[in-house]
């Protein structure tokens, strides 16, 4: 191996030299303080930023908007009940559970005479019941894991994301009784009301614990309560909190650390431990829709008056502040929420908005629509009396 001969090198002028450092300073000082800009544009317009536009770019590239993709048929009955399921839609008939995939294809059917179904979501399981009947039904991740006939009529069914489920129904003897069952469907508890009716139930995530709404009286006065119940023990008497002077329309745990009961005329949100931290009052107006389905926000529909158009539409934060407030002069046919997104339908056609209530996008090709379905992503399942498309920001 040869040495190197220095001799052949040739040395670089002191004005060179200085030269290329200071270009080589240069370049570092443009990538930092592009690098540093970066990060401060991020901080600055966050909320303006949506990644979802990019992950639908991703994820759709090549679908043509208004295309047949995502479209499904089922058949036309007034009482079908429809949610995303798994990013697809389940369809909730009077002959049982028809569920599609994401681009619309049939996956699976569960037969199950109802002739009121309504359905709840939870993770990768969805359950389904006749209201007032005894019918109940449930798949998880996409297949039938549950199909039966009950002794008693039921009321309102609640799953958690890990598979347990809750149903409050009649029983014998008693006003109400609530079952719990894991996810073997197995039964785990079984808690009688004979004082109070419940018509309402939930479970957390975990199945560590169980709400309820008990319809009172107090010298005379209707009156909601919530309940709380520990599964694991069986005689006991539960935390009881008034909820006030109010019908309350839906009871749901929200992130597992909170409970949401949206009533009549307020919005109430508690801790697990029966605590209440959030109210937010509709001041008088009317609750006409709602929709607790966002992440991290309840959806509002008011009305000062219980008909006309002067809809008044308002987002609202777990701590019970108002995120968005939006007059909309029109009457609001269907909302619902998901991820950071609320889409309303309204006679001129489908709005979707972010939760601060900004106009994020819209169509008037609603023509048969008569429900939409928010997913997380942004997009939408417009629902038609037989068949659903999906929409395309």
């Amino acid at each position: 191996m040869s040495e190197w001969d220095t001799s052949k090198v040739t040395p670089l002028h002191p004005e060179q030299a200085r030269r290329r450092r200071y270009r080589r300073r240069l370049r570092w000082l443009i990538i930092v303080t592009v690098v540093v800009l970066a990060v401060l544009a991020l901080v600055l317009f966050w909320r303006d930023l949506n990644f979802d536009r990019f992950r639908r770019w991703v994820t759709y590239m090549g679908v043509e908007p208004g295309g047949t993709y995502g479209s499904c048929q089922y058949p036309a009955y007034d009482s079908n009940t429809y949610a995303i399921y798994e990013n697809g839609l389940l369809v909730a008939t009077s002959s049982g559970l028809m569920l599609y995939d994401e681009t619309g294809s049939p996956s699976t059917n569960v037969s199950a005479a109802m002739d009121n179904p309504n359905v709840n979501i939870a993770g990768n399981y969805a359950a389904a019941w006749d209201i007032g009947s005894t019918t109940l039904c449930a798949v998880r991740n996409g297949e039938e894991h549950l199909n039966r006939t009950l002794d008693h009529t039921i009321l309102d069914v609640d799953l958690s994301a890990n598979g347990d489920m809750v149903f409050a129904s009649s029983a014998d003897g008693y006003r109400t009784m609530l079952t719990m069952m894991d996810n073997q469907t197995q039964e785990r508890f079984k808690w009688y009301s004979s004082g109070q009716y419940l018509p309402l139930c939930a479970v957390n995530n975990g199945g560590t614990q169980l709400a309820a709404i008990a319809l009172g009286q107090d010298q005379g006065t209707f009156t909601s309560s919530l309940l709380l119940l520990d599964p694991t023990v069986a005689d006991q008497e539960p935390v009881q909190i008034s909820l006030g002077n109010q019908l309350i329309y839906e009871l749901d745990y929200l992130q597992d650390r909170y409970l949401c009961a949206v009533g009549e005329t307020s919005l109430q949100l508690l801790r697990t431990t029966g605590e209440v931290y959030g109210t937010y009052g509709y001041n008088g107006e009317h609750l006409m829709k709602y929709d607790i389905g966002g992440d991290g926000f309840v959806t509002l529909a008011l009305n000062p008056y219980q008909t006309g158009s002067q809809y008044v539409l308002k987002t609202v934060d777990y701590n019970g502040q108002e995120r968005g407030s939006l007059a909309l002069g029109q009457e609001v046919l269907h909302l619902s929420a998901a991820g950071d997104y609320v889409a309303v339908l309204t006679a001129s056609g489908l709005q979707i908005y972010t939760s601060d209530l900004r106009l994020y996008a819209q169509t008037d090709g609603v023509l048969g629509i008569t429900q939409v379905l928010m997913r997380e992503d942004g997009t939408a399942v417009l629902v038609a009396a037989n068949h659903a498309s999906l929409f395309l920001p």
